[in-house]
């Protein structure tokens, strides 16, 4: 392809090339490949790590080759005139709004893109029954481990990875692979590029027309190769590499090459870069940053918080003016500081001696409680290091870095807000967990903190909106806490405790927080927060039984919620055939609209049940409105389930097949077949 002068090379943060380190974000970029090499043969060769089997030599490193553009039509003409010409329509239930997420099935607002393996289904909603559905297979391998999607206009983007086999049989590696496909035909899907960087899919996201692809595998420490971002086959950059910053910053385990693509979809131009660490799998993106998170080698973290908030106890029950003058000096030390938490100690044992009886008890009686945390504590030392890489279309900034005490449960345990990250996270202590809520700035740096929410529980599911956060821990009952986040230190507004928990929370409206997980069986909440002080339980529905499971327990993407149309849909499915819904055995008035699959063959007739349940949401809780029946047989991938409107239609699909039916559930529901399996 024909192509303008290149942009000029990747630099990073633009600081001097010369000096590799980037003491801010913590990082430390490899300046040339012999270094890169000599880090993973020592740490090879020190710890006796994971040895690969196959050696690709490289000649150069780090060097910018940036694809060429190519002659397209513009982002908007094609998303311009369906969306202008197309009804109301969902698109995937996403964490942050216009950051759009990966997932097997898209729409555009008349046509619906679902997807496995090879095989990519385009179904047009305006058209008959009977020629709805264009298959297309996909030239790629049959069985792709992972599979997602993005879509971006007439651009359709197609994500998944291979394992890559040496002459031994053996795995030597893994390949990302970014296929745009033009369907502005869509009777067909015209392969435009392909990109590939090294490792396995992790997860990917969408700003505008760029798309952030993540992948990650372990590196070949006998023989390692320069990572390259490759289109249709040939090298266009080699990426360059960071590390986290200090003689030893993987003390906990074997340390992974995360690659980063971002990629301009409609002109075809990409960059990466890739990040040498111990990664946690939790990643957040907002529309201006790319938080990863990792693994800290640190391990004085949750000391040091837990003794902070200790010698903060030990203040706040003394006398002025001690409680002012010590104040600041707590605030005052830095984290790992030891002279400086040996000076505090020494000062607040000092004023407690001086102070009266009275102040010593009321010290005392602050003090029992966060020492018996402290005990079960102080042998913590789990963190999670967070890297901030800022994102400007397919440039990056490799922003900051820092840490927080305790690990986090998923994405939803992060988020960006005004600037501020604020951060879910749970302690593992001895024999003990705690819970903490931390507040960081731009540079990462914690400038609030709340320690020590329900202790011997961990998180189960966190929702931040705005300013509040909802928050969900479980041991033995389900808490349910809504978090002040506008002050400088987050601040516990409410609780309610109820049985079971909940895995993911999805927040409403101003009034209402729906929520996902298990109580005897599939459980669904709905909690009232008018009164922030004093949440409460406005509805409950119990489904089935312990075999009784949903997607959306573990899986955001399968939950359908419109605010609009006051519904949610979900998938359940039981393999043990129990009803999920027994609504013969309701009021004629309380009976959903019922659609059931074809006749089951006599083989299958054991396979369980597979339905999509859909409620309609009011001020007085829940109430089932339709039960959309889908095929079950042995095999059947049930997690392979979404749910989505267009118009006046609502949309369930399953591998076998999607139904069609009116969002108020009258009129009954048309099934249109798939093979997808």
């Amino acid at each position: 392809r024909d192509a303008p002068k290149p942009p000029e090379p990747y630099t990073g943060t633009g600081s001097d090339t010369a000096s590799p380190a980037l003491p801010e974000s913590g990082l430390v970029k490899f300046e040339s490949f012999e270094e890169y090499a000599e880090f993973l043969a020592d740490y090879y060769e020190s710890d006796q790590h994971y040895q690969k089997y196959h050696i690709i030599p490289e000649p150069r490193f780090g060097d910018q080759i940036r694809a060429v553009p190519a002659e397209v039509p513009s982002a908007q003409s094609e998303g311009a005139k369906i969306a202008g010409g197309a009804p109301e329509y969902s698109a995937t239930n996403v964490q942050v709004e216009g950051v759009d997420e990966a997932d097997y099935v898209k729409n555009d607002g008349r046509h619906i893109y679902a997807l496995k393996h090879n095989q990519l289904a385009i179904i047009d909603t305006e058209a008959g029954p009977g020629s709805a559905v264009t298959a297309i297979e996909l030239d790629i391998p049959r069985f792709v481990q992972k599979f997602d999607m993005l879509l971006s206009g007439d651009r359709l983007i197609v994500l998944y990875y291979i394992s890559n086999y040496n002459q031994a049989g053996w795995i030597d590696d893994y390949t990302t692979h970014a296929l745009i496909l033009d369907v502005s035909d869509r009777m067909s899907a015209e392969p435009i590029g392909e990109f590939e960087i090294p490792g396995m899919l992790k997860t990917a996201r969408m700003v505008g027309d760029y798309a952030y692809v993540i992948a990650s595998e372990m590196p070949d420490y006998d023989g390692p190769a320069v990572p390259v971002l490759r289109l249709d086959g040939r090298t266009i950059q080699e990426m360059p590499v960071y590390r986290p910053a200090g003689e030893e910053p993987f003390a906990r385990g074997q340390p992974e090459l995360v690659a980063v693509m971002a990629i301009d979809v409609h002109a075809e131009e990409a960059n990466s870069a890739a990040f040498l660490m111990d990664p946690k799998g939790a990643v957040l993106m907002s529309h201006e940053n790319l938080y990863l998170t990792a693994h800290t080698s640190e391990d004085t973290l949750v000391v040091f918080h837990v003794l902070s908030d200790l010698l903060g106890s030990i203040i706040g029950s003394l006398a002025e003016p001690d409680r002012t003058e010590l104040g600041r000096m707590l605030e005052g030390i830095e984290e790992g500081d030891v002279e400086a938490i040996d000076g505090a100690i020494a000062g607040i044992l000092e004023a407690y001696v001086a102070s009266p009886r009275d102040v010593r008890a009321a010290a005392d009686a602050a003090l029992t409680p966060h020492l018996a945390k402290t005990a079960g504590y102080i042998r913590a030392s789990e963190g999670t290091a967070i890297y901030r890489i800022g994102v400007d279309g397919t440039e990056f900034e490799i922003a900051a870095g820092g840490a927080v005490p305790g690990d986090l449960l998923n994405q939803f345990s992060m988020d960006e807000y005004e600037g501020k990250l604020r951060v879910a996270t749970t302690v593992w202590g001895d024999g003990s967990t705690f819970n903490n809520v931390f507040v960081l700035d731009e540079s990462l740096e914690i400038t609030g903190s709340l320690i020590g929410i329900a202790p011997d529980e961990s998180v189960y599911s966190a929702r931040f909106v705005g300013d509040k956060l909802y928050l969900v821990t479980f041991r033995q009952i389900d808490p349910f806490f809504v978090i002040d986040l506008s002050g400088k230190d987050p601040e516990v507004l409410g609780e309610l405790k109820i049985p079971g928990y909940s895995n993911y929370l999805h927040f409403y409206d101003e009034t209402t927080v729906i929520g996902i997980g298990r109580d005897q069986g599939l459980k669904i909440a709905m909690f009232d927060i008018t009164d922030i002080s004093h949440p409460r339980l406005a509805d409950e529905i119990i489904l089935g039984s312990w075999s009784t499971s949903s997607t959306a327990e573990y899986d955001h993407k399968a939950v359908l919620v419109s605010r609009g149309h006051a519904i949610m849909s979900i998938p359940v499915s039981d393999y043990d055939r129990i009803p999920v819904i027994d609504y013969d055995r309701l009021r004629p008035s309380e009976r959903p609209a019922v659609f059931e699959p074809a006749e089951r063959a006599p083989d299958d007739r054991h396979a369980g049940t597979f339905a999509f349940l859909v409620y309609g949401i009011g001020g007085d809780g829940f109430e089932l409105e339709q039960y959309l029946g889908h095929e079950m047989k042995r095999g059947t991938d049930t997690s392979y389930a979404r749910s989505l409107y267009i118009g006046d239609s609502l949309y369930t699909i399953s591998e076998n097949g999607l139904t069609r039916s009116a969002l108020e559930g009258t009129g009954g529901a048309t099934r249109i077949p798939l093979d997808l399996e």
